[in-house]
């Protein structure tokens, strides 16, 4: 139990350096997502840009069609480079759906995007955590 509330506050604070840094790109009021993972992988495991890619693909050939198409179609659609409001993390269900289509099983999964996203404000709910919650949803 005590290792879970380790491992717990180690993603605390990787999303805490995730929320500090400096003026930015494509309208951000910070630069979050691109200092976060510059800090992070200076202090993590060296392959940190290797597990993202790995657990892409991996949702991306998913067996789940759903999950498949969500981390193709609606984690990009949903996620984004600037800190998050309480205004953007709700916006996932429309931007969500719209990215999803028809396709029930995929809308479904959204209201578990938009809690993680307001559990974590103001922080950056990038295509990498929508990924690392859709492996969990999936």
């Amino acid at each position: 139990m005590a290792s879970f509330a380790v491992i717990a506050r180690f993603g605390l604070a990787l999303l805490a350096v995730a929320g500090a840094a400096s003026m930015g790109k494509e309208g951000c009021s910070t630069d979050s997502e691109e200092n976060s993972m510059l800090a992070v992988k200076t202090h993590t495991h060296k392959d940190f840009d290797g597990y993202f890619a790995s657990l892409k693909q991996e949702m991306l050939n998913h067996v789940n069609p759903a999950c498949a198409a969500f981390a193709a179609n609606v984690c990009p659609a949903i996620s984004g480079p600037c800190a998050e409001t309480a205004a953007t993390c709700q916006a996932i269900i429309p931007n969500g759906a719209a990215a999803c289509g028809p396709v029930k099983e995929c809308t479904d999964m959204l209201p578990g995007f938009v809690k993680v996203c307001t559990k974590f404000l103001p922080n950056v709910f990038s295509e990498n955590s929508c990924l690392l919650q859709l492996k969990q949803s999936c």
